[in-house]
């Protein structure tokens, strides 16, 4: 091996031993703080003194089973915090009034008031709602399609 490739070579190994020592460096600190990062195919959980969070694809494990969604409502991604937040992102089908007038319907029929509302229905809305021991908002809008946000909080 030439002089070239044998250099080469030694900062290669070198700069691999140095992210391994700044990676142990930042676990061993995120250990003493009491934190814990595990990362398990699309998801990303967070464990530390306050509680856990969890970010990824699909719907946060805490989501209300009971919260009602419209049929053919894609989970695009979401997080959850101790049990006691959530927030998911929905790609929808149906125009923004579609999904606005399924939420003002069956929102009330599981159990969620719909505290207020704001927007025109056809090109963007906003639910408060309150109910089952959340309160929260579903913010309903376009951009690629119709998309909405829930964002619900555990009431205590």
């Amino acid at each position: 091996m030439g002089r070239a490739a044998l250099l080469a070579v030694m900062l290669l190994a070198a700069a691999c031993s140095a992210q391994d020592v700044a990676e142990n460096i930042a676990n061993q600190a995120l250990e003493e703080e009491g934190i814990s990062i595990d990362l398990d195919g699309d998801q990303i959980t967070v464990d530390g003194p306050d509680g856990q969070v969890s970010v990824g694809q699909g719907l946060p494990a805490d989501f209300p089973a009971d919260f009602p969604l419209p049929q053919g409502a894609d989970a695009q991604g979401g997080a959850g915090g101790a049990g006691r937040d959530v927030v998911a992102i929905f790609q929808a089908d149906g125009s923004v009034e579609d999904v606005s007038a399924f939420f003002s319907a069956e929102l009330p029929a599981a159990g969620y008031e719909i505290t207020q509302s704001t927007g025109d229905g056809s090109t963007g809305q906003v639910y408060s709602v309150s109910g089952n021991g959340w309160t929260g908002e579903v913010a309903i809008g376009q951009s690629v399609g119709t998309s909405f946000t829930v964002s619900l909080d555990r009431q205590e």
